[in-house]
């Protein structure tokens, strides 16, 4: 049976991040999961990873972050057919399962970038589909422009090209969900100074709602959901100096590889932004969740398989010509 959770549940969870880090039931089961194996860094740590499935469609999943866990992608084993598809996920060092060090040098795009291809080194994939989720989204992009040669498909689910249009767009929603709460003109001021709500109970009526509306569009949330976000660990964010300053549009029209950029129009990520990605990307195409919010493939959950699975299932069977990915929603769903 799955387990669920009212937002507030939710709002509690991420104001606990400091007992987070402890060692829970959850993290004893998946380290003695014989899906898990740890990856050794050429740094010296240790990232945890597990496989799903044996089929020979290799996807390559990114969580988003700096600082969340791989366990909301949990969802994608449930929907897609594992004798088809091998899934494979893993926790970014600094995440919950993985090691947590102290070097804060370790905190960049590249080094980052490159522990992805440790991980495809890892388990020998080659000719694979990476799919990244929101600053997972920013890392499979970066991957993509690095190592070009190693991938069949790249998926971009709910990511801006600019961390700092992302920035904005989310403050602006911020502060109408502030408004529409009759929120002080004092807390509207700190959300559009980015800085912490002093008044906590607008703090947390204005999370609860931005969430419910924007996040994840659920009256109550599944057990893989409140998992990741009761591992959620953000201290190491401060050390990037290189993350709020990113921006890839200029070299959008560098990337190859057949793309799938999926949105919601929900998400506080700007619908104009992805058309733009979408323009730039030669062999792209761009799909709107019509009801999800960030985390889309939980809140809009048949919508957004059909077109994930359409793309993959256009590559497959048309693997090496230029072409259109002309998603169809209407049509029967295959795997």
């Amino acid at each position: 049976m799955i387990k669920i959770f009212s937002l507030s549940a939710l709002f509690l969870l991420a104001t606990l991040l400091t007992s987070a880090q402890q060692r829970d039931s959850s993290y004893y089961r998946k380290i003695n999961d014989p899906a898990t194996s740890f990856v050794q860094l050429k740094e010296g740590y240790k990232i945890f990873s597990q496989n799903w499935g044996t089929g020979k469609i290799k996807i390559l999943f990114l969580h988003g972050g700096p600082g969340n866990s791989h366990e909301y992608f949990e969802i994608f084993k449930e929907q897609l057919p594992l004798d088809k598809y091998s899934l494979y996920v893993y926790n970014q060092l600094g995440s919950y399962y993985s090691d947590q060090p102290a070097d804060t040098t370790l905190w960049n795009i590249p080094r980052f970038v490159n522990e992805v291809e440790q991980v495809r080194a890892f388990y020998h994939l080659d000719k694979f589909y990476l799919a990244g989720h929101s600053w997972g989204g920013l890392l499979a992009m970066e991957y993509a422009l690095k190592y070009p040669g190693r991938l069949k498909g790249l998926i971009i689910s709910n990511k801006s090209y600019s961390q700092k249009k992302l920035i904005d767009t989310r403050t602006a929603l911020t502060i109408k969900t502030a408004k529409e709460l009759n929120a002080s003109e004092k807390t509207i001021e700190e959300i559009k100074n980015n800085k912490r709500i002093s008044d906590t109970s607008e703090d947390k009526k204005i999370n609860i709602a931005f969430s419910r509306q924007h996040l994840v569009r659920l009256d109550v949330l599944p057990d893989a959901m409140m998992r990741n976000q009761k591992h959620l660990i953000r201290k190491y964010g401060k050390y990037f100096h290189d993350r709020d300053s990113w921006n890839i549009l200029d070299r959008l029209q560098q990337i190859k590889t057949p793309t799938l950029i999926i949105g919601a129009k929900n998400d506080f990520v700007s619908q104009t932004d992805l058309k733009e990605m979408k323009s730039r990307i030669k062999d792209s195409e761009l799909y709107m969740c019509p009801n999800g919010g960030h985390f889309d493939f939980w809140d809009d959950t048949t919508n957004y398989f059909k077109a994930f699975t359409a793309f993959i299932n256009k590559i497959e069977n048309d693997p090496y010509s230029t072409r259109k990915i002309n998603i169809n929603l209407n049509k029967k769903r295959i795997g």
